[in-house]
């Protein structure tokens, strides 16, 4: 086998290996469809962990009475101004 032939050979091969490695349009576009249900129907979906409120006081922290309630968190709280200011028992924060 002549170095042009084995070049040519080797090249084809890469080529059908990466061919082969690639997804097709239609399972590409399988892939999206499920990934854009699961992000409209799924508990765990970040649409649904997302929400933009407008804070109406002070927003509690922690306890079980809390606004929010958090296990293991002391009690904080949320106040909104030019900027959202945490409180908590340390203190003030940004």
């Amino acid at each position: 086998m002549t170095s042009g032939v084995r070049v040519m050979t080797a090249a084809l091969l890469l080529w059908t290996a990466a061919e082969a490695a690639a997804q097709s349009s239609v399972s590409v576009e399988r892939e999206r469809r499920a990934y854009q249900a699961w992000l409209v129907t799924a508990p765990n979906s970040p649409l649904r962990a997302v929400a933009q409120l407008p804070l109406q006081g002070p927003v509690t922290l922690g306890p079980p009475d809390a606004d929010v309630p958090l296990a293991g968190l002391e009690a904080h709280s949320l106040e909104d101004g030019r900027t959202v200011r945490l409180t908590g028992p340390e203190g003030r924060g940004p």
